[in-house]
């Protein structure tokens, strides 16, 4: 980490956009949080991130496949 960039420092991406909508499930005692893009009514479609990502990683492509249409979920 750089002398000036902090734990609290906020990255920023061209076309990043946060989740319309955030919550929480209960599965068998693991708790996922799981976020969505895009119209409730649309198709869904489902990503899943890699072993060292996370949900939030799909804040720039999750936006363009909303845009295009689809429901987009993620979760953790």
């Amino acid at each position: 980490m750089s002398a000036s960039a902090t734990p609290e420092t906020v990255i920023s991406f061209p076309g990043a956009r946060a989740p319309d909508r955030r919550r929480a499930v209960d599965a068998h005692g693991l708790r996922l949080a799981v976020y969505e893009w895009g119209d409730e009514k649309a198709p869904p479609i489902l990503l899943a991130h890699g072993g060292f990502d996370f949900a939030r990683t799909c804040d720039v492509f999750a936006p363009l496949l909303a845009d295009g249409g689809w429901r987009v979920v993620s979760w953790d």
